[in-house]
């Protein structure tokens, strides 16, 4: 299998896929919180959450994280599928492309849309402290049991976008 198949299978197993935990080491220590995403052509993951939080401040001093997109079989626990990577995240500054991923994402998401967002597709009072963040992968590891057997894995890295 050539680089491009195995670009193809990691994206498209990303794309099929809701949830993406993120790592990342603050100066309180290492957290781990989970997030819904939309993923782009680039293979940039793009999340909401509170800019005020943790996880969003710590962002701020160190940008370098790793995280993990995770599958597996509930009848055969040895057919899973996974992504793992080390990246940088950033709070999505451009105004153009926030308003490009918000549709996105309440397309992929309408049930969590209509909690963020009114009808006029303001982001609700409640949530005025709520970002996007954009997550650039630098490294991946793909884990595919049905492609690849005896825990073999492949790794893609990714320029900087």
């Amino acid at each position: 299998m050539n680089g491009e198949d195995v670009q193809k299978l990691v994206f498209n197993f990303l794309k099929n896929k809701d949830v993406v935990s993120v790592a990342i080491q603050g100066e309180k220590g290492s957290w781990v919180s989970n997030f819904y995403y939309i993923l782009d052509e680039d293979f940039n993951f793009y999340f909401i959450t509170n800019i005020k939080n943790y996880f969003s401040e710590s962002i701020q001093e160190n940008p370098n994280i790793s995280f993990t997109v995770f599958w597996r079989d509930e009848k055969n626990k040895l057919n899973r599928e996974s992504v793992q990577g080390s990246g940088k995240v950033q709070i999505l500054e451009d105004g153009l492309k926030s308003k490009e991923v918000f549709l996105k994402f309440g397309e992929k998401f309408p049930e969590i849309n209509s909690i963020l967002f009114d009808e006029n597709n303001f982001l609700n009072k409640k949530y005025d402290d709520f970002v996007f963040f954009k997550l650039e992968p630098e490294f991946v590891k793909y884990i595919n049991d049905e492609k690849f057997h005896d825990f073999e894995s492949v790794s893609l890295k990714f320029k900087n976008n």
